[in-house]
């Protein structure tokens, strides 16, 4: 392959496509999105209802918190409250001043991180999710979050040790192996990223964007029977993925 196809090949590299996954709170319920690269759509499993049946009634729960100011279960509930029903900007003061009554709960600092990621405070994001990820080492969500927000950082260093100390965690997780090797791919470990997007399709078989992933990193190592092997089973999953494109454009410049 020559330097211009290698170059052209890198660049696509860098726009890998990674699984989708329903956000909660900043979309719609039920909508999915397709991110970019290194984007993990885990934070919303930290926002919870916190009570039973249904959406919160903020007001009931401000009420509460004012009789009893002392209390930082009343605040949490406030600020999960108010979270819950969307209205981040609003919700980060409140999970703050829940975090400064009970400074070592790690569900509030993911919370916190949670809100400011989604408002665009993705340095400030970070900094809940550390501290998240340090009062409780085992919250695999929280390290996901710090791998998507250090790969839109492009400090992939930070974000391979993130995805790599998620999938300590639960090593069954497709989509940590599969972002895992986007980032180790954007670092030029091409190799160790085709072990982990091979892992990921084993974890997840019909992943027709983790098979065009391979198709587009062995194609960048060079290895265009690979990449076309691949790019033909991420179109047989799903007809209309960019994959068949790549087929066409593959088959035509071997001809």
């Amino acid at each position: 392959m020559d330097e211009q196809s290698q170059k052209l090949a890198k660049i696509l590299l860098g726009v890998i496509v990674v699984v989708t996954l329903v956000v909660v709170a900043s979309l719609t319920a039920g909508r999915t999105r397709t991110p970019k690269i290194d984007e993990l759509r885990e934070a919303g499993r930290g926002v919870r209802d916190p009570r039973p049946g249904g959406p919160p009634d903020v007001n009931k729960l401000r009420q509460a918190a004012s009789k009893d100011p002392a209390s930082a279960d009343a605040q949490k509930q406030l600020a999960m409250g108010i979270l819950h029903n969307g209205n981040l900007e609003e919700a980060i003061p409140e999970l703050q001043k829940a975090i400064q009554m009970d400074p070592d709960d790690a569900e509030m600092f993911y919370n916190l991180g949670y809100a400011l990621k989604n408002i665009g405070k993705g340095e400030e994001a970070i900094d809940a999710f550390e501290q998240a990820a340090h009062f409780d080492p085992q919250m695999f969500k929280a390290h996901m979050s710090l791998g998507e927000l250090y790969g839109q950082f492009r400090k992939l260093d930070e974000a391979i040790a993130s995805y790599r100390q998620a999938i300590r965690i639960n090593d069954q997780d497709a989509t940590a192996h599969n972002n895992l090797a986007a980032a180790l791919g954007m670092s030029g470990e091409l190799d160790q990223a085709v072990a982990e997007y091979e892992a990921a399709l084993q974890l997840n078989p019909q992943s027709a964007v983790t098979a065009y992933n391979l198709g587009v990193t062995t194609r960048t190592k060079g290895d265009l029977r690979a990449a076309l092997e691949w790019f033909k089973k991420s179109c047989e999953m799903d007809q209309n993925h960019r994959a068949c494109s790549e087929v066409r454009a593959l088959e035509r410049a071997q001809q």
